[in-house]
């Protein structure tokens, strides 16, 4: 982050110093106390389930010295005789660091890269930090911070010189794309489908295509959307400027891209191939010219989000071949397809979080390896609405039709899991009492595949199932 002093962070977002040194300058931003460092400025944000000024004296005693607070009582109850420290005080701290982290990316001169989709946006968002990094100095959001919050950390986490910058943008409901799209103003913004996540918010997927297009209210004449073509509303004539929104528009006028595995795509993915734990190797062709690409990443899907990255790379002048070679080293965010080593047996971690879109992408992805037996713990899925006993029994009854060997369900919504698998299935009601009974289903030479939605927290049963295993 540049190093703004305390005086003109409390003008950008309209607040005022009221203890300490206006000169002073911090290094970087932060609203979790476990990260406090001496060059950093905390935020005590407020939410539903927690006060960041419950954690002043924690920050303090660990060096943290500059400060962003709406209760003075708070601080002064913090500060004690302590000297040396600054704070601004506002009236919303959250607003205050949305105004700043704005004005921080306005600031920048840098190509800006919104991600957005039913599933796929962190592995997509991936596969864009490695072919932008590869040629120009490259910022991402981590791990799953894709809402306006985490979105503000990262960015005020970004060096000066960043030269492009990478950012998921998740939702749950409508309007919150707007108003991310308002945030970052994307030039590129790439889109990975449309599914089923979020319809207990939503209702249709209808209303979910609606609030993803929300990515293009605040383009700007020559942004682009590059679009994964999808079966139905992923078509270009419904993602084309104004189509889809009727008489309200974007302000300017934007490039449509569209990648897939149909012929007429402006980027034509053909030749697909599952090579084991190895990854995937696939083509993709583009005005007549043919680049073939190696990931070591498992899934077919996942040749569908590469071709986003590798699209918008042409965008900032990374070519295909460049792209090839940056994809050949790719590393995705941890619980996405990650093969790890259990005792006698092999683990896909696939734990990040689930959809039935990504669930049913998961168990063909088991299904089509080698093993003594194909097993899939599974877990709940959420946010599914009315639809989500028959959506998780339809989990079971695909994995039976796909041939695994074992199903075990967790979680309550996942009975309905193994209803739909029948005898081929055991139900567990909470992941610890499936970890104390692990050993009696897991075999050695199993493929064990481990998903569900990321507030299940199976990484745990991941835990259990690799720890002392041989490396």
């Amino acid at each position: 982050m540049i190093k703004y002093t305390i005086d003109d962070t409390a003008r950008i977002m309209g607040g005022t110093v009221i203890y300490g040194d206006g000169s002073e300058t911090a290094g970087r931003a932060f609203a979790d106390s476990r990260q406090a460092s001496a060059d950093g400025l905390f935020f005590a944000l407020k939410g539903d389930n927690r006060d960041g000024h419950e954690f002043l004296r924690e920050v303090m005693d660990a060096g943290c010295r500059q400060f962003v607070i709406s209760d003075e009582d708070a601080f002064k109850n913090a500060l004690g005789s302590r000297d040396g420290i600054t704070a601004v005080k506002t009236d919303d701290t959250t607003e205050a660091m949305i105004a700043f982290a704005k004005t921080y990316l306005a600031s920048l001169d840098a190509k800006r890269i919104g991600v957005t989709g039913s599933t796929g946006k962190t592995s997509t968002k991936d596969m864009m930090y490695a072919v932008s990094s590869g040629k120009y100095k490259t910022g991402r959001n981590l791990g799953n911070l894709n809402t306006l919050q985490g979105l503000c950390m990262t960015i005020l986490g970004f060096d000066p010189d960043t030269e492009v910058a990478i950012l998921e943008m998740g939702m749950d409901h409508a309007g919150e794309i707007h108003e991310l799209a308002d945030f970052i103003r994307p030039d590129i913004a790439l889109m990975t489908n449309v599914g089923i996540s979020h319809l207990e918010r939503l209702g249709s997927r209808d209303n979910i295509f609606h609030a993803k297009m929300e990515i293009v209210d605040y383009f700007e004449n020559g942004a682009s959307l590059i679009v994964s073509k999808g079966k139905d509303y992923l078509q270009r004539e419904n993602v084309t400027h104004g189509y889809w929104k009727g008489a309200e528009t974007p302000a300017g006028t934007y490039d449509v891209v569209m990648t897939g595995t149909d012929d007429d795509n402006d980027y034509v993915i053909s030749d697909i191939k599952e090579n084991g734990f190895k990854g995937i190797s696939f083509d993709i062709t583009h005005d007549g010219q043919l680049q073939h690409f190696e990931l070591p990443v498992m899934g077919v899907h996942n040749a569908l989000n590469a071709a986003l990255a590798v699209a918008a790379g042409e965008k900032i002048g990374v070519s295909m071949a460049e792209s090839a070679e940056s994809l050949r080293k790719l590393e995705l965010t941890g619980g996405r397809l990650t093969v790890r080593k259990g005792r006698g047996y092999e683990v896909i971690d696939d734990t990040y979080n689930a959809s039935p879109d990504s669930m049913g992408a998961a168990l063909k992805i088991l299904s089509e390896q080698e093993g003594a037996r194909r097993v899939a713990i599974l877990g709940e899925m959420y946010e599914l609405g009315d639809d989500e006993k028959a959506l998780h029994r339809s989990m079971g009854e695909l994995a039976k039709e796909l041939g695994i060997d074992k199903v075990l369900a967790i979680g309550p919504l996942a009975k309905n899991i193994e209803e739909g698998a029948g005898d081929i299935a055991e139900y567990f009601e909470t992941k610890e009492e499936f970890i104390d009974e692990m050993d009696t289903y897991i075999k050695e030479g199993d493929i064990v595949l481990v998903k569900a939605s990321r507030g299940l927290a199976l990484e745990k049963v991941v835990k259990a199932l690799t720890e002392g295993a041989d490396k």
